[in-house]
C-alpha cells in the first residue's frame, strides 16, 4: 500500500542549511528608543543662545549618564555642548573687539 503525500509549498520556504525546516520564531516589535527631549532642546538652543546651549547640554548628558537612563541623545548633548563652547567664546572675543573699538571711539573725541 503506497502511503499517501501531501506537498503544502510556503510562499517563503524557511528552510536552513543543510535543507532543515526551522520555524521563524515569533517576535514582538521592539519599541524605538527615545531620544531625550533636553538634549534636543540644548542642540537646538546651542545656535539661538550659545551659552544655555553649553548648560542644557551639560545637564542633559549628566542626566544621560546615569545608569537607570532608558533614553538616547549621548550625541545631541554632545554636540549643544561642542557648538554652546565656540558660539559663547565667539559671542566673547565679539564683545571684547567691540568694547575696544567703541572705547577707543568714544576717547577721540
Amino acid at each position: 500500500m503506497d502511503s499517501i503525500r501531501i506537498c503544502v509549498r510556503d510562499p517563503a520556504p524557511a528552510h536552513g542549511p543543510g535543507g532543515y525546516r526551522y520555524h521563524r520564531a515569533m517576535t514582538s516589535p521592539v519599541a524605538p528608543v527615545r531620544t531625550s527631549t533636553l538634549a534636543a532642546v540644548g542642540f537646538i538652543a546651542a545656535f539661538i543662545v550659545p551659552i544655555a546651549g553649553l548648560v542644557i547640554g551639560i545637564v542633559a548628558r549628566n542626566q544621560l549618564k546615569r545608569p537607570d537612563n532608558v533614553e538616547a541623545g549621548v550625541g545631541f548633548a554632545r554636540w549643544a555642548m561642542i557648538i554652546g563652547a565656540l558660539g559663547t567664546a565667539a559671542n566673547v572675543v565679539f564683545i571684547v573687539i567691540w568694547a575696544s573699538l567703541m572705547a577707543r571711539a568714544l576717547s577721540s573725541f
